[in-house]
């Protein structure tokens, strides 16, 4: 007969403490930097293919391509999205920790 194991610690994080309510909001916040960062790569990349005259490239744009819209729109509107929400969750973390004391 094999002794009882100890339940291990659960991954997830309690939302309703205090710590876990602040790593919610450090993770919204980290999020907000991903539409920058598409913005970037596709509007860079675009600029470049331009600027170099790339022709045939196997690697994204080439020279005459239109200005890439759509994931530059879709950036930004995540970054929006993405800091509201973030926003939202530090002033709740930000409530918990003064309820908690």
């Amino acid at each position: 007969m094999r002794p009882a194991q100890p339940t291990p610690p659960s991954r997830r994080v309690d939302p309703d403490t205090p710590a876990g309510a602040r790593r919610v909001a450090i993770v919204w916040f980290l999020a907000v930097l991903l539409g920058p960062f598409v913005v970037a790569l596709c509007a860079g990349g675009w600029a470049v293919a331009q600027r170099n005259h790339y022709e045939d490239n196997l690697r994204g744009w080439e020279y005459g391509d239109p200005f890439p819209w759509v994931p530059v729109v879709a950036g930004v509107v995540w970054t929006v999205v993405a800091l509201v929400v973030a926003v939202t969750k530090a002033v709740r973390a930000a409530r918990i920790r003064r309820e908690h004391g």
